[in-house]
């Protein structure tokens, strides 16, 4: 067991990072991509990892992966995290989180967390090219992303982040999605999408942003395949971004998304559209 008396000290970000004191059973990784040297262990604050790729390669279940402040890297091929890891970044400016990630693959997606992986106080950035996958994509139970930020640019052929098969017990919270498109013809596929069913979804303070020239896909939030328990509160839906939440027959009996939504904000005719009624 370690005990950190002045926790992860950092200045800014993520409550993990501001936390004090801190105690934990797993070892702590840390990752500075101006200073750090990847021959290097990474436990020291010190000497830190220089890369994500060499930390995911070091780390074990359940451990902590900082990526320290100012914090940016370009990832050429998929990270899938061990079960239970946390990465999450120090710093922040404006609200949005300062460590930052760039995907530059034509045809994959950049994170693939194992159940339980949670990511913490990240910018992800539209990819580098042309992509038709997912940047994150959640196949496990218990993922959590928080305090994160995505932009969804031109490049982004698909979801920021899609939940896929056996999804369940996902949460969501205080991340926003943004449309940075100038172009109507250049416009980013959708911010969330749920392409399975998935079951027990926590959204909390989240905010979906259509920018000018908002998704290609009607919806910003786009579940197409049921979802069940669902449970949203917080949610803002700005410049017209909207929710849609689908039906599906399976075995010849038609299942509908359940739970409830609280939308905190809506500006530019957003839309929830729950079963194909839109809610009032």
């Amino acid at each position: 067991m370690q005990f950190l008396p002045n926790g992860l000290a950092a200045l800014l970000g993520d409550q993990l990072v501001l936390c004090d004191p801190l105690q934990t059973s797993q070892q702590i990784l840390w990752v500075n991509s101006q200073e750090g040297v990847d021959t290097n262990t990474g436990r020291d604050r010190e000497a830190p990892l220089k890369t994500l790729v060499r930390a995911d390669i070091l780390c074990g279940t359940g451990d902590i992966i900082v990526l320290m402040s100012g914090f940016t890297e370009t990832l050429t091929a998929g990270i899938a995290f061990k079960n239970g890891v946390t990465v999450v970044g120090e710093g922040a400016s404006g609200g949005i989180p300062t460590a930052t990630l760039y995907n530059n693959q034509g045809a994959a997606g950049m994170l693939l967390p194992s159940g339980g992986v949670e990511l913490r106080n990240i910018r992800f950035k539209e990819n580098v090219q042309t992509n038709l996958a997912a940047r994150i994509a959640i196949v496990t139970p218990n993922v959590r992303i928080l305090n994160c930020y995505f932009d969804c640019g031109v490049t982004d052929g698909g979801p920021a982040v899609v939940y896929g098969p056996n999804a369940d017990y996902a949460v969501l919270a205080n991340t926003k999605f943004v449309s940075t498109s100038t172009l109507k013809t250049a416009r980013p596929y959708d911010a969330v999408q749920v392409a399975a069913a998935v079951s027990h979804f926590t959204m909390s303070n989240v905010t979906f942003d259509d920018g000018t020239f908002g998704f290609t896909r009607d919806y910003a939030f786009e579940a197409l395949i049921p979802v069940w328990y669902f449970k949203g509160l917080g949610v803002e839906l700005l410049n017209g971004a909207s929710m849609f939440f689908g039906t599906a027959v399976i075995n010849q009996v038609l299942y509908q998304s359940t739970g409830w939504l609280n939308v905190r904000l809506r500006t530019g005719g957003a839309r929830v559209v729950w079963d194909d009624v839109p809610l009032q």
